[in-house]
């Protein structure tokens, strides 16, 4: 079992120049102003449009980022209206196979401290018992889609 700390990871290379520009022409295309569109607007309208709190301006840049977090979150974000999503699939990925090293890795809840409470070693140790009996059901015969209950979120 291995425990890791959240993260995310910018995929799209990003010119925050050309951004602010793109999510400037939308925005001044809607409020039909784009002839106040100057070398130097693009930013200032970007704030202004968070600043009001027309932030559907601001869905008009595609980026992809990756998120390594747990599966409840995981499941929050894919809520939102707009987006495409992909996420490792605990149906499909077995992780008693070499590729994983045969270590099951988990996502550190935010409450987690470094300098252990007893939450935090119980934490651990529900970790490991889940990540045991993962792998027992796999070798008895059970299937990564089956054997995923016993995964935590």
């Amino acid at each position: 079992m291995k425990l890791i700390k959240p993260y995310t990871e910018i995929l799209t290379p990003v010119d925050t120049v050309e951004v602010y520009k793109t999510i400037e022409k939308v925005a001044r295309t809607c409020y039909k102003s784009e002839d106040k569109i100057t070398d130097t607007s693009a930013e200032r309208m970007v704030k202004s449009l968070i600043k009001s709190g027309h932030e559907a301006m601001i869905e008009f840049f595609d980026i992809t980022v990756k998120f390594v977090t747990d599966r409840g979150v995981s499941h929050e974000i894919v809520r939102h209206r707009l987006g495409s999503y992909a996420q490792e699939s605990t149906r499909y990925c077995n992780y008693t196979k070499d590729k994983f090293d045969g270590v099951i890795t988990f996502i550190q809840p935010h409450w987690f401290k470094e300098d252990k409470t007893n939450s935090e070693y119980l934490f651990e140790y529900a970790l490991n018992k889940a990540a045991k009996i993962y792998k027992e059901f796999i070798h008895n015969g059970f299937s990564p889609q089956d054997a995923r209950a016993l995964l935590p979120n």
